[in-house]
């Protein structure tokens, strides 16, 4: 159960909760690791993420980032 003042912002197509706001607070938050810029939009999400904090630009220049893995 998620208390009254929080809202669900992310959930997983299971149903797990990924990420949440306070109502009337500045406060939000992900579940987030950071080797998950390594799947399919890890980028996008942290460029949204970064854009929600203060940083409007980022989501725009996360869009075509793909990481560079070296073997």
């Amino acid at each position: 159960t998620v208390p009254e003042e929080l809202v669900v912002t992310a959930r997983t197509e299971g149903g797990v909760i990924m990420g949440l706001r306070h109502e009337s607070l500045p406060i939000h938050g992900v579940q987030f690791h950071p080797e998950s810029v390594l799947t399919e939009g890890g980028y996008r999400m942290l460029g949204n993420w970064l854009a929600v904090v203060g940083m409007p630009e980022a989501a725009e220049r996360a869009k075509g980032l793909s990481p560079l893995l070296r073997v």
